[in-house]
């Protein structure tokens, strides 16, 4: 129950106790794991609306696209969360405006604390806007926001981790305002995916992560009429537990056709990385313009041939003075033992080795590339290892945290099937993997540490005859 300033009683359904957990929660960001029918967009509805309110700044609603925004927030959603006394709304502009009025919310139980604001006095008051991500992601820049939610994150067709950085973060530095990204899985070749499992494994500050199915919502059955059960068995009988896992569940399934099905984000993934002063360096580079320019740097202990995905660039439509800019800031004038690029494009080669980036062309593989990701599959295995604890079981290969677009190719990766559905040893061609490429054209300088084999000792005899 909600009052406004005239002490008409407005009642708004309580949130329940998972999304309590959620709105109290004190991190800036978060990410919602939330199965079908948990009310993931009521619960973000109520925050950006609340948040209005109580901070004065405006909230920005995000859909996968425009049309789901419209259908789910403006015509569904938002008319049950706002009633007509607190915002005017805007049909052509898709946003409410804050009344000038005053609010007395007592949302102590769900908010923390009550929520008391007083626009009576004045003309400009905060907004509830709803955008869409597919049409033009730049097209959301600009602002200043209190709260932005980020919804169907999974089915979002961009880049959403360049957006999150470029766009997103930029427009709630100044109010330190917060962010949550949400969805329901959709898979794992997407960026709320990597999101996800970083904020889930702590790999990021201020970042929390939250998981919750239709069990954890006291409104989706409330008569027991056993609904949970019914579309359960629906999804039974269409040979669609996969699916069901996915939607309701919402859990991330790990396919068979992943082609790195040994890499996991709690063994792999570091946020802290060892000092790689006297390591070897290797950076791997493919070019691209629609694709991203993708570089991923790689340092190599030299003893135990131990790999450290330390950095990328990735970087769609980049001029030749803009990649020079780019490598020159994150080289940072250290010595890399090898440089690699593309072979397929010669121009860009040339135009590094001109600006004093030595890079050399890579050879082609005679094989087929799934043989070559066989290295990083060994890298990725896990073998004894003697340490100042005992030994233990260790991988050959770790990546930082902060390389989300590493993260992203190496965990979605699959392969290709055939007509009949069986599975084959082709690269599914649909799914990025440019970093992994680059690290293709440099796996065979990094073995045993970039060091070059060590030269044969002959015998010789007396007279100086060659024995072996």
């Amino acid at each position: 129950m909600m009052t406004d300033t005239n002490t008409k009683i407005i009642r708004l359904p309580m949130p329940y106790k998972k999304q309590r957990e959620i709105l109290l929660d004190k991190h800036r960001f978060k990410v919602l794991n939330l199965g079908r029918r948990t009310g993931k967009s009521t619960i973000a509805a109520t925050k950006a609306v609340l948040s209005a309110i109580e901070t004065g700044y405006s909230s920005l609603i995000i859909s996968d696209t425009m049309e789901h925004a419209r259908d789910i927030y403006w015509n569904e959603i938002l008319p049950s969360t706002i009633p007509d006394v607190w915002a005017t709304k805007n049909e052509n502009l898709l946003q409410y405006k804050i009344k000038p009025t005053k609010f007395d919310l007592p949302v102590a139980k769900f908010w923390g604390r009550d929520i008391h604001a007083d626009y009576t006095a004045q003309t400009k008051t905060p907004l509830i806007k709803l955008k869409g991500v597919d049409k033009n992601p730049d097209a959301l820049r600009g602002g200043k926001y209190g709260f932005i939610v980020i919804d169907e994150a999974a089915f979002a067709e961009c880049d959403l981790n360049d957006v999150f950085r470029k766009v997103i973060r930029p427009m709630v530095a100044d109010t330190q305002g917060e962010v949550w990204i949400v969805s329901t899985p959709n898979g794992t070749m997407n960026h709320f995916f990597t999101f996800a499992t970083l904020a889930q494994n702590e790999l990021e500050e201020d970042w929390g992560y939250f998981h919750a199915t239709a069990l954890d919502n006291p409104y989706f059955d409330p008569k027991g009429t056993g609904e949970w059960e019914s579309i359960k068995r629906a999804y039974e009988r269409a040979g669609k537990m996969g699916d069901w896992r996915q939607e309701y569940m919402a859990e991330f399934a790990t396919p068979e056709s992943l082609v790195f099905p040994n890499f996991d984000p709690k063994i792999h993934i570091v946020k802290d990385l060892p000092d790689l002063t006297d390591f070897s360096h290797f950076m791997g580079i493919d070019f691209g313009w629609n694709d991203p320019f993708a570089c991923v740097f790689i340092a190599v202990h030299p003893r135990t041939n131990t790999w450290f995905v330390y950095d990328e660039i990735y970087e769609q439509h980049t001029t030749s003075a803009e990649r020079i800019q780019m490598l020159n800031t994150k080289m940072a004038g250290d010595y890399f033992n090898y440089i690699v690029g593309d072979c397929a494009d010669p121009t860009s080669i040339a135009e590094l080795k001109k600006a004093g980036i030595n890079v050399r062309a890579s050879v082609k593989h005679p094989g087929k590339k799934s043989e070559e990701y066989n290295v990083i599959r060994s890298q990725l295995e896990l073998r004894e290892t003697k340490t100042a604890d005992g030994i233990k079981l260790l991988p050959k290969m770790y990546v930082s945290a902060k390389c989300k677009n590493y993260i992203n190719e190496i965990m979605g990766l699959a392969y290709k099937k055939d007509k009949w559905g069986e599975l084959t040893d082709i690269v599914d061609d649909r799914m990025p993997d440019h970093l992994l490429d680059a690290t293709r054209y440099i796996n065979r300088f990094m073995k045993d540490g970039g060091r070059p084999p060590a030269k044969i000792k002959h015998r010789y005899s007396k007279s100086g005859r060659r024995l072996d």
